[in-house]
């Protein structure tokens, strides 16, 4: 029983790192970026941000997005809730 909860843990454990691993290398972009992927304009992307329709994070003195919350908004956008 205890080599079982041992292995159970190990899989855990090993889960949270990559999951952590994973969120460490995700890919930011800058708002003018973004502006340029969507074929939009940077006011437009503060506007979003603003709005929180495209969520962004600071970093340092500059504001980001995720390379995921641009494709989120993109599958959004084009109506498919689901990003498929």
């Amino acid at each position: 029983m205890t080599e079982l909860v041992t292995r159970v843990h190990n899989a855990n454990m090993a889960e949270m790192v990559e999951q952590k691993e994973s969120e460490m290398a995700t890919k930011y972009y800058s708002l003018t970026e973004v502006a340029v992927m969507l074929g939009i304009s940077k006011p437009y992307v503060r506007y979003l941000k603003d709005t929180h329709k495209l969520k962004a994070e600071r970093i340092g003195a500059q504001w980001a997005i995720s390379a995921k919350e641009v494709e989120r908004y993109k599958a959004e956008r084009n109506g498919d809730k689901d990003g498929r």
